[in-house]
């Protein structure tokens, strides 16, 4: 593909960076478009460490050397300078200052570097020219995106710069995770030097297994075309020389055979990811569910309606399952909790997954406050700022209670017992003097495992108001839904038969909504539904704050889903 230099006039120094993302709409700098909180530093490696992985790779292996006053590689001294002078340049490219590096193949490009005249003019296609080099020399390290020839002793007087050397600077920043900008085209005769008098790989080829190796994949930039970014930490931080040049070997080798094809496949036929800006989180059962299924396409035309909102507003967005573990996931700006209706089954894996991608996205709602909203403990946290919820008492995990005695402690005629992490009315019990006993073993079996908790029966879900729904983005209230429970049934979601109907809410449900989330610690959610009953006396209380991935019912105000949009839109604005 043609790549485009981006202007050197504009400004090429960027903040944070690790992944690339495409632009909203003009940019005046590359920093503006490279953005993502995915680039945490590496631990740099020791001098003694170093040595150690150099000491296990191939002694007799060709170094070749680029220019400088080359001394026979049996030198005790100069192998030592040069183990010396490879580390320096390790060290100095896992730099968290550094934010893009380039590789490629020079093309017609005369400098002075340690005042000697540099001469490289290795392809006549498109590379590291004039154009790239004036973009993205740095000169110093002060300098955010720089080649490896910007960096101290690139070339020292004494012997030069190796493909050594080369494979040090590599995994220096790979070490680092940090991005590279690939100059120039991944076609055979960059990768590989048939017409000279020993066939071999080019730099560009040894740079290019670096990065395939040690888990990084290929994404197109809207700017510069291809860069490579980490998207598997671990594999980065655990790159070695030795694993280095044994995949070189393999690649080389079969470069050389009868029958190169898999190795030149091996650079040519990456397909590039596609960096997002939004990816909408779903249940790995409905990131590509039975559309036969009426759930399951009223669910992905609500969640398409938000995706054509957000592609409206120049965000590129799709939906991939939480626990989808192929997918990269600091190659999105943000990942909005959606659908993951399989979390609280899932609790602790959930929480781990969580753990990891704060690193590598923008997650919404923030981590923080969706960690709070998982426990239903939260409705404590929420009456102490004033918001009225039913009467509850909380049992906690490994708790030795008899639930008659709480039950009668607590003076209700009737109680819902229910887990403090749940979903979908998941082990939700309706208990009365008559039948509280019958849930003793249930309740000791269940706090094994987890909090519970037991909450007044409010008689008004039995009506035809049932339970009101409000749905709250950007802190105002957009729309509302009421749910009812089937006849003889108490439990209003749809998936005990409970149906759901239009609704319009009120003054005083409104204020009451837009009260709640106001109430939440940290900041105002992006995103929440506020489920409510009224008391005997009419008054509002809430029965749950819904900010992990509520069913926001777009489908009674579709209008709704361009305001989701918008908002998540001015959250990225923010990031």
């Amino acid at each position: 593909m043609m790549r485009r230099v981006p202007d050197r006039k504009k400004s090429l120094l960027i903040d944070s960076m690790a992944c690339p993302s495409p632009p909203v709409s003009e940019c005046d700098s590359v920093g503006e478009i490279l953005q993502s909180p995915c680039n945490t530093a590496a631990k740099v490696m020791t001098y003694e460490k170093f040595m150690k992985d150099w000491s296990l790779c191939d002694p007799n292996f060709v170094i070749e050397f680029q220019g400088g006053h080359i001394i026979g590689s049996d030198d005790d001294a100069f192998a030592r300078l040069h183990k010396k002078h490879s580390y320096e340049v390790y060290k100095a490219s896992a730099q968290p200052a550094l934010k893009l590096l380039v590789i490629g193949r020079f093309k017609n490009i005369i400098y002075t570097l340690n005042k000697i005249p540099k001469v490289r003019a290795e392809i006549q296609g498109p590379g590291i020219d004039l154009d790239v080099w004036n973009n993205f020399s740095g000169g110093s390290m002060n300098a955010s995106i720089i080649t490896g020839m910007d960096l101290p002793m690139a070339e020292s007087k004494e012997f030069g710069w190796s493909s050594k050397t080369n494979d040090c600077y590599m995994l220096g920043a790979i070490h680092n995770f940090i991005p590279f900008y690939v100059a120039s085209p991944r076609v055979l005769e960059n990768i590989y030097n048939a017409d000279q008098g020993q066939k071999r790989l080019t730099t560009f080829a040894r740079e290019l297994i670096g990065l395939i190796r040690f888990g990084y994949r290929l994404c197109t930039h809207d700017t510069l075309g291809e860069v490579f970014v980490c998207v598997d930490k671990e594999a980065a931080a655990k790159a070695t020389l030795l694993d280095y040049e044994t995949e070189f070997k393999r690649l080389d080798t079969l470069m050389k055979s009868s029958d190169p094809t898999e190795a030149i496949q091996y650079f040519t036929d990456l397909e590039p990811m596609v960096p997002y800006d939004v990816i909408l989180l779903t249940a790995a059962e409905y990131e590509k569910p039975d559309e036969a299924n009426w759930f399951a396409k009223q669910l992905l035309c609500e969640e398409q309606w938000l995706l054509d909102a957000l592609q409206k507003r120049g965000l590129r967005a799709a939906r991939i399952a939480w626990s989808n573990a192929s997918f990269p996931w600091c190659l999105t700006r943000s990942a909005v909790l959606r659908s993951t209706w399989d979390y609280f089954d899932r609790f602790k894996e959930f929480s781990s997954w969580m753990d990891s991608v704060e690193e590598k996205t923008k997650l919404l709602n923030p981590p923080g406050l969706v960690r709070w909203n998982l426990d239903k403990h939260y409705l404590r946290d929420l009456e102490k700022r004033g918001i009225k919820i039913p009467p509850t008492a909380y049992i906690e995990q490994g708790q030795k209670v008899s639930l008659h005695d709480v039950f009668v402690a607590c003076a209700w005629t009737e109680a819902v017992l229910k887990p403090t992490v749940s979903g979908a009315a998941r082990h939700t019990y309706r208990v009365n003097a008559a039948t509280v006993s019958e849930h003793e073993s249930i309740l000791s079996e269940l706090l094994r495992d987890e909090a519970m908790m037991l909450q007044q029966f409010i008689p008004s879900v039995l009506t035809e108001r049932g339970e009101v729904s409000l749905i709250v983005i950007g802190g105002y209230c957009t729309h509302a839904v009421r749910k009812v429970a089937k006849p003889g049934d108490f439990r209003v979601q749809d998936d005990h038969g409970g149906t759901v109907h239009a609704h319009t809410p009120t003054h005083d449900e409104i204020a009451f909504a837009e009260k709640a989330v106001a109430a939440c610690p940290q900041q105002v959610p992006l995103y929440g539904r506020v489920d409510t009953v009224r008391d005997e006396f009419g008054g509002l209380l809430l029965m749950e704050l819904e900010l992990v991935e509520p069913e926001l019912f777009f489908r009674f105000h579709p209008p709704a889903a361009e305001a989701f949009a918008t908002a998540i839109a001015e959250a990225l604005q923010r990031i």
